[in-house]
């Protein structure tokens, strides 16, 4: 067998720096190991999510906004505060040109129909079989 001689050198410095730190992982092998490092990946994210929940229940604490709701239906509360409908500009122009689209796609689907009915009936009427004589 080959001897390995090398040895790295290890500055003293940085083994009296983490002196205090303990290893986490010092005694866990193989499979024991993946299961202790994947019971920590979990803890850690329940305390991160229990401190997200807090931070926005601190949030939602915090805040000042309170909503004045008149009723279930938006278009009373509009008609609550303002005392009639409040219209939308160009929204009755919309509906008139929507509608418009949708007569212009009828008329065309009618129009197709028809031709292409009795364009296909027409081509079934005119078609007349015709024997070939043999040259025999």
């Amino acid at each position: 067998e080959e001897q390995l001689t090398f040895r790295p050198e290890l500055d003293p410095r940085h083994s009296r720096r983490y002196a205090h730190v303990k290893a986490h992982y010092c005694c866990a092998e193989g499979e024991e190991l993946m299961k202790t490092i994947a019971q920590d990946l979990e803890r850690r994210a329940e305390r991160a999510a229990e401190a997200r929940q807090k931070e926005a229940l601190k949030l939602q604490q915090e805040c000042t906004f309170r909503p004045m709701i008149f009723s279930s239906t938006p278009g009373r509360a509009v008609k609550a505060r303002f005392g009639e409908t409040v219209g939308v500009p160009g929204l009755d122009r919309f509906l008139e040109l929507k509608n418009m689209a949708k007569q212009q796609q009828q008329e065309l689907r009618t129009r197709e129909a028809k031709v292409f009915r009795d364009e296909a009936s027409n081509h079934s009427r005119n078609v007349v079989t015709v024997p070939e004589e043999s040259a025999t």
